[in-house]
């Protein structure tokens, strides 16, 4: 008698420490997953497309075609860097808890694509989230952006259609006449801005070259948690910074994250 009363005292022992454990994954998740959904902007828009860089450039293609669509090697790495995120929820929990959360607060899994930003700003979709990789130069995404003056900081040389190491960092509420910075490092900016007619956020993630660009937006892969611990679901620029090298540079290095001296333009 006494052994079968040890035994069921020890199967609910057991029973009571799971359920523990799996009421403490469950809550982790939920503050995992509310923080995911209103950093990235997805309360509004459940869904989110990465713009790449189109390198295409009618006037001198072979094909003699008006539309086409070439990328960096860089800039698909960044694409892969947020899949990663995208595809992966935003807790590294088991994947019934997972599907327990998006059914929760999203209803469903994050949508998410890759597309290159087409030469036509016409064909660009408003109605998702986005995070556009590289600068004004190629993406047409950011060049409209940049237009209607959303992001807060440029580089210099999106403006003159040619971004190199003496770009400086602008400022784009006057079309880039007021100068934020200068610095002949390899520099990356992150910016996150709420687009108040579409109720869309939009992550912008470039740098003077394009494993800049890519480093930058692989930076908000990495540490988008710590991003959202401190900024929550505001708007946020930071400038990430780089040694300058001769060649591109193909692996990940962490950068410094700086500010420039005179950030009066904020």
């Amino acid at each position: 008698m006494g052994f079968a009363i040890s035994t069921l005292s020890n199967i609910a022992a057991n029973i009571v420490f799971w359920v523990l454990l799996g009421v403490l994954f469950w809550s982790v998740g939920l503050i995992s997953a509310g923080r995911f959904i209103r950093f990235f902007g997805l309360r509004n828009a459940q869904a989110i497309t990465v713009y790449l860089s189109n390198l295409y450039v009618p006037s001198i293609s072979l094909s003699g075609r008006s539309d086409g669509r070439v990328i960096s090697i860089h800039e698909l790495r960044a694409a892969q860097s947020v899949d990663s995120v995208l595809g992966s929820a935003p807790l590294r929990l088991p994947e019934l808890v997972r599907g327990l959360v998006d059914s929760i607060w999203l209803r469903g899994k994050v949508q998410s694509n890759t597309v290159v930003s087409p030469l036509d700003p016409a064909a660009i979709d408003f109605s998702r989230n986005m995070i556009v990789v590289g600068s004004a130069v190629r993406n047409s995404v950011r060049a409209s952006y940049l237009a209607a003056r959303l992001p807060v900081a440029a580089f210099s040389g999106e403006y003159g259609n040619y971004l190199d190491f003496e770009s400086a960092v602008v400022a784009s509420f006057d079309d880039g006449k007021t100068e934020i910075g200068k610095s002949d490092k390899n520099i990356g900016i992150l910016e996150k801005c709420y687009d108040r007619e579409n109720e869309i956020a939009v992550f912008f993630c470039l740098g003077k070259r394009a494993d800049s660009s890519w480093m930058t937006t692989e930076y908000l892969a990495r540490n988008w948690n710590r991003l959202a611990h401190e900024f929550g679901d505001l708007d946020f620029l930071i400038y990430l910074e780089w040694p300058k090298t001769d060649g591109y540079l193909e692996s990940y290095i962490e950068p410094n994250r700086f500010k420039f001296k005179d950030e009066s333009h904020r």
